[in-house]
């Protein structure tokens, strides 16, 4: 609770640490209001604290067998992911906690938001790396090819 702060734009988060940054360095991002209210991470997010009465500690909490274990780890994320998709009727093997990422960084390049944008909020230090992730999302994007025939 102590990393995130919500503000007149949005909810600020202080990431500690993470796979990309070993170090401890930490940064700073924001998530804004989003336009659809019943889509907006900010708000759902006021209204779970709200509702669990979440004051201090970890965000999300582990809980098994009715007993809070603290907060979530990568592997609690992941099984959320591929629950949500078995849900959808999708292939949970194709999904993971990594495929949020790589699904910000797909929707960010298709509506066109600049990598350094992108980068800044998903923590990538390399450029290469993130064009990966463009390159695929991109591929129809001002396509060459579109419209010759």
């Amino acid at each position: 609770m102590s990393d995130a702060a919500f503000v007149d734009e949005g909810l600020r988060l202080t990431i500690r640490h993470s796979k990309t940054d070993q170090t401890r360095k930490g940064r700073e991002v924001g998530l804004p209001y989003a336009g659809a209210h019943d889509l907006c991470p900010v708000r759902t997010l006021r209204a779970y604290l709200d509702a669990t009465g979440i004051t201090e500690g970890p965000l999300f909490r582990d809980i098994r067998a009715g007993t809070v274990r603290g907060g979530i780890c990568a592997a609690t994320v992941a099984d959320i992911v591929k629950r949500a998709c078995r849900k959808a009727g999708l292939d949970e093997a194709d999904f993971g906690a990594h495929s949020l990422r790589a699904g910000f960084v797909t929707a960010a390049s298709k509506r066109g938001k600049p990598m350094e944008s992108i980068a800044r909020q998903t923590g990538h230090e390399s450029m290469q790396v993130l064009k990966g992730y463009i390159r695929h999302a991109t591929v129809f994007i001002d396509n060459a090819a579109a419209g010759l025939l």
